[in-house]
């Protein structure tokens, strides 16, 4: 069991922040310990009298795998103060009836589960959202059903380690779930068109207008505590980053460019009925393969690139090594590399031992799709390598997956191997993914 001393100063300014403010945006870097902040915060607000039931949303295997086990580590947490409404109906049911006076729903699943409250008269006055910016789509279900329920609660919290990591507009969703509207106004719309610059005729993308990251900051100062997380950084070893190039071969080519040109492979009947679509065939080909419709509709695949992670793994001599996919045939690839190795994520058949015997260094190679790796996992035990099989374009992601390993007991410099085809989309996307991070290091400059 840990005691309540092993918090660090900046976990206990922390807790002390959402103790005192009924309305913050938390903001603390991957392995920052923000569960434990917030755990901490909510049962001593509730031992004191000052809350009487607090809801936790938060995407699943956070739930499972870091609120569970953070309440079960400490001495000074008592277990039975909180239980998961993860599952049916009949779950989510039994936990509202519950006497625990902290629920834990996945996003999934909150929108049933706050319909389920009202029908059986539970309320809640504690509000605390992990992973807040998961929640970045004003037009999105879940937040369009809580804009308005959360008026009714009066402690609310989000955490996040990465609130615009994907673009700057980003925060407004956030922001209005945990304020109303207070810094950001009420109208999305008004939103847009005050601070920001439509950079294409549909309005899909936006950029900020000059000066409007400091306006923004400013409005949120009052919202917004950034966790002090130098000493923790300046901890860590460091990342050594290595982007491989893998040329395409000249079958490869001239399928990409076949359909780069005419948006057409003629002889594989493969054709893209727009732009998006096109982007996607091209991102497919460069990484080594090619689907005619879904992703079981495998019509095409190239080697080259299997063969040089399967080179880069080689190197390590049995070092354990993540791999992540972005396809479903270069996972096929990999499985017929590696069978025995794990897969994490949807379809895969990774367990909780073989993650921990992955810990301890006993399995070297551990697959999974980046959305598997995204979040509540610890994996720097024995691990201080990752390979991404294709650059990904989602920044949220790419942070949150080096993550993993780049955190909180990492003794190692960490390496991160990402592999590329040149002269194709793929350098668009690395692009833009150097783009967003460069983006959010100047927004975060103003929160």
């Amino acid at each position: 069991m840990l005691s309540k001393e092993l918090l660090t100063k900046e976990q206990q300014k922390a807790i002390t922040r959402l103790y005192e403010s009924d309305r913050t945006l938390f903001i603390g870097g991957l392995g920052f310990g923000k569960c434990i902040v917030g755990l901490t915060a909510a049962t001593e607000l509730i031992r004191d009298g000052a809350l009487s039931r607090v809801l936790v949303i938060a995407p699943l295997r956070v739930i499972t795998s870091t609120w569970m086990e953070e309440i079960r580590k400490w001495d000074y947490l008592d277990p039975g103060m909180l239980v998961t409404a993860v599952g049916g109906r009949e779950w989510r049911e039994r936990a509202l009836r519950s006497k625990a006076p902290i629920v834990c729903i996945n996003f999934e699943s909150a929108r049933q589960l706050i319909g389920e409250a009202k029908e059986l008269g539970v309320e809640f006055d504690g509000l605390l959202i992990d992973e807040l910016s998961c929640l970045k789509a004003c037009g999105g279900e879940l937040v369009k059903v809580m804009r308005h329920w959360v008026k009714k609660i009066p402690w609310r919290v989000g955490v996040t380690a990465t609130p615009v990591a994907e673009c700057a507009e980003d925060i407004y969703a956030q922001a209005l779930l945990l304020d109303d509207g207070a810094a950001l106004g009420t109208r999305w719309e008004a939103f847009l068109n005050r601070w920001f610059i439509q950079a294409d005729y549909k309005g899909h993308s936006w950029e900020l207008r000059p000066g409007a990251a400091q306006d923004i900051g400013a409005r949120l100062q009052g919202l917004v505590y950034r966790a002090d997380d130098t000493a923790y950084l300046e901890a860590l070893p460091g990342i050594l980053d290595e982007f491989v190039p893998v040329a395409l071969s000249e079958p490869s080519r001239g399928i990409y460019d076949e359909m780069r040109k005419d948006s057409v492979v003629a002889d594989l009947s493969v054709v893209a009925k727009n732009r998006a679509v096109q982007a996607g065939k091209l991102a497919q080909i460069a990484s080594g393969g090619l689907y005619r419709g879904e992703e079981k509709d495998l019509v095409w695949q190239d080697a080259d690139r299997l063969l040089a992670v399967a080179e880069c793994v080689s190197q390590l001599r049995g070092e354990p090594v993540i791999i992540t996919y972005q396809y479903t045939f270069q996972l096929d690839g990999l499985r017929r590399v590696y069978p025995d190795a794990p897969v994490l994520g949807v379809g895969g058949n990774c367990s909780a031992e073989e993650l921990a015997a992955f810990n301890r260094g006993e399995i070297p190679v551990l697959l999974g799709h980046p959305k598997s790796f995204g979040m509540g996992l610890n994996l720097q035990g024995a691990c201080r390598t990752m390979i991404h099989y294709s650059p990904m374009y989602s920044g949220d992601r790419y942070r949150q997956v080096i993550g993993r390993i780049h955190r909180r007991g990492q003794t190692q410099q960490v390496r991160r191997v990402s592999f590329f085809a040149p002269d194709t989309v793929e350098e668009g996307i690395m692009a833009a993914l150097a783009r967003k991070e460069k983006d959010e290091t100047a927004f975060m400059l103003h929160l």
